[in-house]
């Protein structure tokens, strides 16, 4: 997956498989916030001086079937005919998980969605 992307030309993400499994790509634009007791909170006046944390922040998910061997899918920037993704960074984990239920270790990689 290439660092930078484009919305025109787009990147092309490409992943193997030891067998068919579903593939869900989850793009996520991480956040500060602040430690709130056991959970990472969006940062406000009364909690600035907390210690830092990342939240999340999953902007959307993609489900694509991918077959044994080498798959590859090209991305620009949209998740359905209506929702695309804003300019901006974000990290895409990949997990995927066969017919039988076992769960592949996540993947992940940080990239930016540009003009």
């Amino acid at each position: 997956l290439a660092r930078s992307l484009t919305r025109r030309r787009g990147a092309t993400l490409r992943f193997t498989l030891s067998e068919a499994a579903k593939v869900t790509l989850t793009f996520a634009q991480p956040a500060t916030g602040r430690r709130v007791g056991k959970a990472c909170r969006k940062a406000t006046r009364k909690n600035r001086a907390k210690p830092r944390c990342t939240i999340a922040g999953v902007r959307g998910k993609l489900t694509v079937n991918g077959r044994t061997g080498k798959n590859s899918l090209t991305f620009k920037g949209k998740l359905s005919s209506t929702k695309r993704l804003a300019l901006g960074s974000y990290r895409l984990t990949a997990s995927a998980i066969d017919a039988a239920g076992n769960k592949a270790t996540p993947a992940s990689r940080r990239f930016t969605l540009g003009r």
